[in-house]
C-alpha cells in the first residue's frame, strides 16, 4: 500500500489516482478507500495475414507456458504441416479467439489451398453451411472436430 505522503502528493496533483500492483488498481484516488479493481488488459498485437514459422509458434508457446497453459492445438496442427513442407498462414480475429489457418502447396505451378477455423465457440451458422473455411476445429452446429481430423483432412485436400 503507498504511504500516507504519496496518497496526499496523489490528491494534489489531480485527484484521480490509482495505486498498480501486478496491474491491479489496489487503491483509488476518491478519497474514500482502497479497494480492489479490475485488472488492465496489456494490449496483444494479433496476427494478420502473418507467415508462420517455427520461430514465431516457439514464441507463441513460450509466452502461453510461462503463464501455465499447455501447447495450443494450433500450434501443433502448424507444427504438422510445416514439418509436411506445406507453407502456412495465420490469421487471428480481432474480437475473439479464433485463429484462421490457411496452408497452401504449390504443384508444377498451381497453387492449392486449404483453410482451417481453430476456436472455442461455434461460428455463425450461415458461415458454416456456406464453408466460410475448408475445415472447422472444435464445437460446430453439426458436431465436435479434432485437429487429428483437420491434419488428415488438410494432406487429402492438398495431395
Amino acid at each position: 500500500m503507498p504511504s500516507k505522503e504519496e496518497i496526499d502528493f496523489a490528491k494534489s496533483e489531480g485527484g484521480a489516482w490509482g495505486i498498480m500492483e501486478h496491474g491491479v488498481v489496489v487503491a483509488s484516488g476518491d478519497g474514500r478507500y482502497p479497494k480492489i479493481g479490475i485488472p488492465r488488459k496489456k494490449h496483444l498485437q494479433k496476427q494478420t495475414k502473418c507467415q508462420v514459422t517455427p520461430e514465431l509458434l516457439a514464441a507463441r508457446f513460450d509466452r502461453a507456458a510461462a503463464k501455465g497453459f499447455a501447447k495450443a492445438k494450433w500450434i501443433e496442427f502448424c507444427e504438422v504441416m510445416l514439418a509436411r513442407r506445406f507453407s502456412v498462414e495465420l490469421y487471428e480475429a480481432r474480437k475473439t479467439f479464433s485463429k484462421y489457418i490457411t496452408v497452401s502447396y504449390s504443384v508444377a505451378g498451381t497453387v492449392r489451398t486449404f483453410k482451417v477455423r481453430f476456436s472455442n465457440h461455434k461460428p455463425i451458422r450461415q458461415r458454416e453451411v456456406n464453408a466460410d473455411c475448408d475445415f472447422f476445429v472444435g464445437k460446430t452446429h453439426f458436431g465436435v472436430t479434432t485437429t487429428d481430423q483437420a491434419v488428415a483432412a488438410t494432406i487429402k485436400a492438398l495431395s
